[in-house]
């Protein structure tokens, strides 16, 4: 997802913040996991993280 488009994360769900480079080639900046049980805190935490890495997309997994 474009990191402006991310929807909120629930509790223990996976992440990679990835910054797209021209060519459309990628590179993974973290990965992390959402720990709070409020799904817009964890999108808040996801999203300052991103933009001090400088990601533009959050690729997202299931919980485990």
């Amino acid at each position: 997802h474009p990191l402006l488009f991310c929807p909120p994360l629930g509790h223990g769900q996976r992440y990679v913040l990835v910054r797209r480079e021209w060519p459309g080639s990628r590179s993974a900046l973290g990965v992390g996991r959402a720990s709070s049980v409020h799904e817009s805190m964890n999108l808040a935490e996801v999203r300052l993280r991103a933009a001090r890495l400088g990601a533009k997309e959050v690729h997202l997994f299931p919980a485990s």
